[in-house]
């Protein structure tokens, strides 16, 4: 019988010793985090952020958490997109997005590209964070648009509908040639850098006369349609 206590014992305090072992494993392991900007530094693309939760350091007898603020992060801000192909968008104070882990350190890439070998045996550490933009909490969730792909910037908005595209801001500049076969329906001023070449264009000031464009061509207009460009 006491040995079969002793037997017992040293299984629970086993058990205790993995379970603490696991538990300590899951509080440092660093995988996604969620995080807001800080500071941007675009000579660098790199984000000073803060983490929004608290660090769990582990718990008191009571059951209750040791909780403590984490440090500043400095994360490489990655847009996606390579060379001249992709898209940017400016990185402001207070962006929530999140911040992913890598496997292993990425300095040794990031410096010199490629497939390259270790540099420092790093796991998931919190020097080798991405920083991702695009994640909303509640108070700051952008207006749902339905059936629509949505491109905005402030009061800028462009929305790409199955057989739409609406354009809504203040002013469009465009400064190569236009080759249209659709109706374009405007609402402001039209001033054109290049050439115009058109099926049809409705526009509601019904303009009809001729101009000059930038290139001393004669514009010939008839109730908003351009007529012919000589």
């Amino acid at each position: 019988m006491l040995f079969a206590n002793f037997l017992n014992q040293q299984q629970n305090d086993l058990n205790q010793t993995l379970e603490a072992v696991k538990l300590n494993v899951k509080y440092t392991l660093n995988c996604i985090k969620i995080a807001i900007v800080e500071e941007f530094y675009p000579e660098t693309l790199e984000v000073q952020c803060k983490i929004v939760n608290k660090k769990l350091l582990g718990l008191n007898p009571d059951g209750s958490q040791v909780l403590t603020d984490y440090p500043p992060i400095y994360a490489r801000c990655h847009f996606f997109g390579w060379g001249d192909v992709g898209a940017t968008y400016p990185i402001t104070k207070g962006m929530e997005g999140f911040l992913l882990f890598n496997d292993r350190e990425l300095e040794s890439w990031f410096i010199n590209g490629n497939v390259n070998q270790l540099a420092y045996d790093r796991c998931h550490n919190l020097t080798d964070a991405i920083f991702v933009c695009g994640l909303h909490s509640k108070p700051n969730m952008i207006e749902f648009i339905a059936n629509c792909l949505a491109i905005y910037y402030k009061n800028s908005i462009i929305k790409l509908a199955e057989n739409e595209i609406n354009i809504n801001t203040q002013t469009i500049n465009i400064t190569s040639d236009i080759n249209q076969t659709g109706d374009i329906t405007q609402t402001g001023n039209n001033t054109t850098i290049g050439t115009i070449t058109a099926n049809s264009l409705i526009d509601t000031s019904a303009f009809t006369g001729t101009f000059k464009d930038l290139n001393n061509k004669t514009v010939t207009v008839s109730n908003g349609i351009i007529k012919s460009v000589s």
